[in-house]
Order: structure tokens, then sequence, then C-alpha cells
């Protein structure tokens, strides 16, 4: 009698194991579509998707000060910076995102200048990543990967005059763009 129970609750496990497996994931919810009378039925899926785009956070210099320095004429001064991306996940980075940096002055049109007070005199400066000069209102770089610091170079000359000597000021402007990639599949 042991041996029957035995091989029944073992044939009852082998029946109860060969039941389908159900898929990964919650089923679909299902909307059923009664036929008419012409035996025809029609009904609608609702599809829906959401594109996003990815985010990053854009480092950049607080402020490029220089300091006091002693007017000298025709004398150089150079600051170098830093400029990165973080945080872009690594799936868009994956599927070829990118992120353009331009940069520009607080002078008319964006021009590099600094400026002596209020409608003073001004001075230019120039901005260079690597050994590239970088015109105002172009491009500084393009970032295709997180925590890559492009190193800068401002540099400027002092006033002409010494008549002009005092602080100066102003803005580098920095301004990053995302760049989505031309397709995703090959």
């Amino acid at each position: 009698m042991k041996k029957k129970i035995s091989a029944l609750v073992l044939a009852l496990g082998f029946l109860l194991l060969a039941q389908p497996a159900l898929a990964q994931g919650e089923p679909l919810p299902e909307t059923t579509v009664q036929s008419d009378e012409k035996g025809e039925a029609s009904g609608g899926s609702e599809i829906k998707v959401t594109f996003k785009l990815p985010a990053y956070t854009l480092v950049i210099p607080k402020s490029l000060t220089f300091g006091d320095a002693f007017w000298a004429k025709k004398q150089r001064y150079t600051k170098d910076f830093e400029v990165s991306i973080r945080g872009m996940e690594e799936e868009a980075q994956r599927l070829g995102y990118s992120v353009a940096v331009k940069t520009s002055g607080s002078g008319s049109g964006g021009a590099y200048t600094l400026e002596k007070g209020t409608g003073g005199p001004t001075i230019a400066y120039t901005v260079k990543n690597g050994d590239a000069d970088i015109p105002a209102n172009r491009e500084f770089a393009a970032f295709k990967a997180n925590n890559t610091p492009q190193t800068g170079t401002v540099t400027l000359n002092a006033p002409e005059d010494s008549a002009n000597a005092g602080q100066y000021q102003g803005n580098l402007v920095f301004s990053a763009a995302l760049v989505p990639p031309d397709k995703t599949t090959p």
C-alpha cells in the first residue's frame, strides 16, 4: 500500500512540474470585443511611448580670478580652467549622445571682453582649448563621456595705458546642448 501511495504522489508531482512556465513579467491587460450580427469584430489597442532626453550636469569653473596683478605694458596673463560633464546615463552614451559646449563672453554679441566699471574701457581676452583658439560663440568641446575634462585657457593683456589700470570684469559663458545620435539601430 505504501508503494502505491508513493507512486501516486510521485506521479502527481511529475504532472505538476509538466505545467507550462508562465512568461516573465506581467501579462498584458486584455479587452474583449464581441462580434456583431455580421460576424465582424473591430477594436483598438492604445499604444503609448515616452521619448526622453538624457540628463547631464555641466561642470564649469565658478570663477576665473586672476587676482591682483601689477600693471605692465603688454604683459600677458593666463588662467587655466576645466570643463566636463557628468551624470549622463551609460546607455545614452552607448547610443551615441554627446554634449556640445560653446563659449562666449559678456561683451557685445558675445565678444570676449572685460569692462572697467560700467561704460568704462574694455580689454579683450582669448580662449583656447589646448592649442586651438576658440572664437566667441563657437564650440569649445564635445563630450561623449562623463568625467573627461577638457582644459581651456583664458589669456588677456594688460590695458594699453597705465591710466586705465583698475578692476576689469565680465563673464565667460558656457552654453551646452545635447546632441542626439543620428540613429541608434543598425
